[in-house]
């Protein structure tokens, strides 16, 4: 039997396998994981790549296992076995073969440094970005501009030397990060808060979002050939385009369906020019062709849309019976029920209630098997006018619904219902046509408006130009302290945080902060939340260990620690945790390092003695023996020798 290496860890419930074997390599001062492959008498090297049977076939990880001292199962479930013809598993999600890019590694040079392994939700294509660190991932090295290799000796270091922790990171938008939170999610954890406002496709599967996006990736202005779609080119994949792809695509589902319509609106697609293809066959080219029966034809959600598209307008008179989209009018006086609920400020089922009591008229249009919804645009322009007349409130006050205050005060969705969560707007009742609707009071947000009007306190400084920052950039600058919007209007209306300027902008938009006082602020809650605590990961680099292993004892009880509040700055510890802890727990590693001790030795010479740790990897999973203070009083360490370097020399000391 082959033998077991010397040092092990479990591998991480987020790590890759590749990057595992990788972590274990540099613990055993190997060169490159291709010593662990031909230990385990794997055959996954091909010149300078690992084959893909390694990772895409069920092999036998047995021996694999053996080495690493880890749990085969654990291994096995890290690989991406074959579901179907073209669909394999990526960590429980069934995806195409090019969307797995394990073979090819990114990397968030931040989370390195952070965390020291490498994040399985990384070989997902569509992972373009770090949602933590909020910056693009790199597959290249910035010294000698080669793809990352897995044939390397330490996760963090190039093949040529260069230590990617040093990587001068390309920073993206907090809020393009959003679909990177939405895979994290779906793949390991439920960690992260993702906006529901970005159309239909926040809960597709995995395997869908990938195939949507391969899709509209496609050139429909010459054809849309699937080999010059950039999402297939695994080996020379361009992060930074991607990305960009990535979230221009996004912007097509956001607002649905009016981004959807503007986009068949500019696109130029390819007509087909084949003979007997007339109207949308010969108008929208490819699309057609894959919405009609292709690819596109999963996604029920784009066929709705593009139907009330086609019919109300697309008047092309060659449109065959048989390729009308099971229309019976194209006449453009119908909207659908999607877009009468944006004309009116409304949700659908509100377009629903109003057209069975009959204040709306519409039709039921048979597509197939299916029934859409049209609704007579007169009869739509007709119940607004109405609905404004209409007094809502016995003092002629105006009214606003929630997304015409996100309108007026020039914030999305999710910011105004911060705003009423944190009371600074509440609804008034309707007296209107129905009476649950939400209708909120103008006088209400004017006096808002108002208040922080009344706090503007123009810069006296006089050394030199003043860096200011917009409304957005000083809320994006707060979030890390757990910021919502309405702490940061609490935050003005208290006078801590004061705007120095006003523009012609509308709404929120109009305020100018200084960027030196939003700093201040900044530091000055940073110490008012953070105190005389100590961060986790600062007490780890004390202790010699990391913060995987202080976080398991916390987990346990045995360390007492609390989240601050704070991302960046996580988990933070009391100086009474910390005393209380090392009165009564000490490491092997540090009773090893203060006797000038062999770890290993010195493990087996206190269970010889019957001294045995409280945790550890034989114990409790641990990832360091831990032992009882009390427990090793008495213990004559003098006894110990501080070195045995072989099993037959370890055994005639233990005697």
């Amino acid at each position: 039997m082959t033998s077991r290496l010397l040092c092990s860890r479990p591998p991480m419930s987020e790590e890759s396998l590749l990057g595992y074997l990788l972590r274990i390599c540099t613990l055993n001062s190997y060169s490159n994981i291709s010593w662990l492959f031909e230990l385990a008498g794997i055959s996954a090297i091909n010149g300078s790549k690992i084959v893909s049977s390694v990772l895409f076939s069920e092999g036998d990880l047995t021996q694999l296992a053996y080495i690493t001292k880890s749990d085969v199962e654990k291994l096995k479930s890290k690989t991406h076995p074959q579901l179907g013809p073209n669909d394999f598993e990526f960590f429980g999600h069934p995806v195409n073969r090019v969307a797995i890019h394990s073979l090819y590694p990114k990397v968030c040079p931040s989370c390195i440094t952070d965390k020291g392994y490498h994040n399985l939700v990384w070989d997902f294509a569509l992972t373009t970005c770090c949602p933590i660190h909020n910056c693009l991932l790199i597959n290249r090295c910035p010294a000698c501009q080669r793809r990352l290799s897995w044939l390397r000796s330490e996760i963090s270091f190039c093949k040529c030397g260069f230590d990617l922790r040093n990587t001068q990171i390309e920073s993206v938008p907090h809020e393009e990060t959003w679909f990177s939170k939405l895979i994290f999610n779906k793949v390991v954890s439920k960690d992260y808060t993702v906006s529901s406002s970005n159309g239909p496709i926040d809960h597709l599967s995995l395997g869908d979002l990938f195939a949507l996006m391969a899709i509209f990736n496609r050139n429909f202005e010459k054809g849309g050939h699937v080999n010059d779609n950039i999402f297939y080119k695994i080996e020379n994949f361009d992060i930074a385009e991607a990305h960009i792809r990535i979230i221009n695509t996004i912007d097509i589902f956001r607002d649905w369906p009016i981004n959807f319509y503007e986009f068949l609106n500019k696109t130029n697609f390819k007509q087909t020019s084949k003979s007997g293809l007339h109207g949308l066959y010969r108008a929208f080219g490819i699309f057609y062709t894959l919405m009609k029966g292709g690819e596109l034809s999963m996604f029920p959600f784009i066929e709705k849309e593009f139907d009330c598209y086609i019919a109300n307008n697309f008047s092309d008179g060659l449109i065959l019976r048989r390729n009308s989209r099971n229309f019976e009018s194209n006449s453009p006086k119908y909207i659908s029920r999607a877009k009468a609920a944006l004309h009116l400020g409304l949700t659908e089922e509100h377009v629903d209630w109003l057209l069975n009591k009959g204040y709306l008229s519409g039709q039921k249009v048979k597509v197939k098997t299916r029934h859409l919804i049209q609704i007579d645009k007169t009869s739509v322009d007709k119940y607004r006018k109405e609905s404004q007349s209409i007094n809502f409130d016995q003092s002629n006050d105006s009214t606003l619904s929630l997304r015409e205050i996100s309108d007026y005060l020039s914030i999305g969705h999710e910011k105004v219902l911060a705003l009423k969560k944190a009371g600074y707007i509440s609804p008034i009742k309707d007296k209107g046509f129905f009476q649950n609707r939400k209708i909120y009071s103008k006088i209400m947000v004017d006096e808002l408006l108002k208040k922080i009007n009344d706090r503007i306190q123009p810069s006296v400084t006089t050394c030199g130009k003043i860096e200011l920052l917009n409304f957005s950039e000083t809320f994006h600058r707060l979030t890390f302290l757990g910021y919502k919007i309405g702490d940061m209007i609490a935050a003005i209306l208290n006078g801590d945080l004061k705007p120095i300027a006003k523009t012609e902008k509308t709404g929120f938009d109009a305020y100018k902060f200084s960027k030196a006082e939003v700093m201040d602020y900044q530091q000055r809650q940073l110490a008012k939340k953070s105190g005389t605590n100590i961060p986790l990961k600062e007490y780890a680099k004390t202790l010699h260990v990391s913060v995987d292993e202080l976080r398991f004892l916390a987990d346990r009880g045995i360390l007492k620690s609390h989240n601050s509040g704070i991302w960046h700055i996580g988990e933070v510890l009391t100086p009474e945790a910390i005393t209380d802890f090392e009165s009564k727990y000490i490491l092997l590693s540090r009773v090893a390092e203060s006797h000038k001790s062999n770890s290993l030795f010195l493990l087996k010479f206190l269970e010889k003695l019957g001294v045995n740790p409280i945790s550890g990897p034989k114990v409790d999973n641990g990832l360091n023996y831990l032992f009882c203070r009390k427990d090793l009083d008495g213990v004559d360490f003098a006894r110990v020798p501080w070195k045995c370097t072989t099993k037959r020399k370890l055994s005639k000391e233990l005697r």
